[in-house]
């Protein structure tokens, strides 16, 4: 079995945090959307070290012995929680290898479609816009950009798949039923948009996913784990944080800059790349540790209610000196603030700490056809020929005319592309 990144990552960080003074690792994002640096990859050696300086850090002697017993924990939860061990399916065995050993020669990008649907829908709001006949073509014009400037990026991807929400209720609604049960009802532009993109996409042939009774969320865990197993680099669009908790070595987020800033330093396609050692910088604990932030101080999107008196600044600083929720509420009793100390300390407290953890937690293992399918099925190709007329057409009556130059060139170079790689 080969010795995953993460686990000797995570070990470093979390122990050396405690016992040691911790150096930390700065973001080093590059321009270049899938190179080794805007993933947060690391060297084999450099990962050996960290191993070794972790595992003198968690030996008892000089650090009390609770704090010695804490990394001691940490080391398991990391394991525990790693999403990141070899798999033991056959076929990720054959191509998975240890971190700086992929030729990455296949990149997958998922794209979280509701959240930038919305995202779409807003950013129009002061002025939308329409064809001739007066057809609102806000959502899709902007929808459709966002997809365009994902092809067009330096190192294109070879696999790509646009994930929808089903309609329909979750698991999360029986283990909780009122969750998300505060959002307002869809735009009455969206329910007319997104049928119609979904059709665009169709015969754009740009790949879907889409499961009922299953959320988007955990559609992109589980085949962003799969992929990352299987030897892929990933890339996940989206504006949730929700997707902090994935980060690792071999799959970055692509998130909406804070400002309209479609270039500069770690901008790609109009949106920041984020890697794990950002998160660790910018939050100081571990990706995996995020849903346990998330479990404290609630998310008020999802209606998931979190400990009272809690917010992200106390939920952030009880994990990174606690590592869990199951270490804050173990030791509730030192909790400094009365009003936290005392809510965690209750049985109400306790149970919606423990929910709400289940609660944002994406599941990566979701054993449905529709996520298990072949990598051949995501895998970008041109459009048949018969398709063409069709294409242009749809195009054509939207008024995208530059979507669809756009689209031709990008085909034109799948072509070519495809046409090297049998020669």
């Amino acid at each position: 079995m080969h010795l995953r990144s993460f686990n000797i990552a995570s070990l470093c960080r979390q122990v050396a945090s405690i016992c040691t003074e911790q150096t930390r690792i700065g973001p080093n994002i590059s321009r270049s959307l899938f190179s080794r640096s805007a993933v947060g990859d690391r060297s084999l050696s450099e990962l050996q070290s960290c191993t070794t300086v972790a595992q003198l850090s968690s030996k008892p002697g000089g650090a009390s012995s609770r704090r010695h017993l804490l990394g001691q924990d940490l080391l398991a939860q990391a394991r525990v929680h790693s999403h990141y061990a070899t798999s033991t399916s056959s076929a990720s065995q054959a191509t998975a290898s240890p971190s700086g050993q992929n030729d990455y020669n296949r990149r997958l990008i998922l794209v979280d479609a509701h959240a930038l649907l919305y995202r779409s829908h807003f950013g129009f709001s002061g002025q939308r816009l329409a064809t001739v006949s007066g057809e609102d073509t806000s959502i899709s014009y902007g929808f459709l950009s966002t997809v365009l400037r994902l092809l067009e990026i330096q190192e294109p991807p070879t696999h790509f798949a646009v994930v929808m929400d089903h309609h329909g209720k979750t698991f999360r609604h029986e283990m909780y039923s009122d969750y998300k049960a505060q959002r307002p009802p869809m735009p009455d532009a969206m329910k007319l948009a997104i049928p119609k993109i979904q059709v665009l996409l169709e015969i754009l042939s740009i790949p879907v996913l889409r499961v009922a009774g299953v959320e988007a969320d955990d559609v992109i865990g589980t085949v962003a784990k799969r992929a990352i197993e299987d030897g892929f680099l990933v890339a996940i669009a989206s504006p949730d944080k929700d997707f902090f908790q994935m980060l690792r070595p071999g799959l970055q987020l692509l998130r909406p800059p804070k400002k309209d800033a479609r270039d500069g330093p770690g901008i790609v396609a109009g949106f920041v790349a984020y890697n794990s050692d950002a998160f660790r910088e910018d939050y100081g604990i571990e990706p995996w540790q995020w849903p346990h932030v998330l479990g404290l101080m609630g998310d008020a999107s999802d209606n998931v209610p979190g400990v009272k008196g809690i917010g992200s600044k106390g939920a952030l600083a009880l994990i990174q000196q606690y590592g869990t929720i199951e270490g804050v509420l173990s030791n509730a009793s030192e909790v400094k603030r009365k009003s936290q100390r005392e809510e965690l300390q209750s049985v109400k407290g306790m149970q919606q700490a423990s929910l709400s953890h289940k609660l944002v937690t994406i599941q990566s293992d979701v054993d449905l056809p529709p996520v298990r399918v072949p990598w051949e099925s995501l895998e970008l190709k041109a459009p048949k020929e018969e398709n063409l007329a069709a294409i242009e057409k749809a195009l054509g009556d939207l008024e995208f005319k530059q979507h669809s130059q756009r689209f031709t060139k990008i085909w034109a170079a799948m072509k070519a592309a495809a046409s090297a790689a049998s020669h």
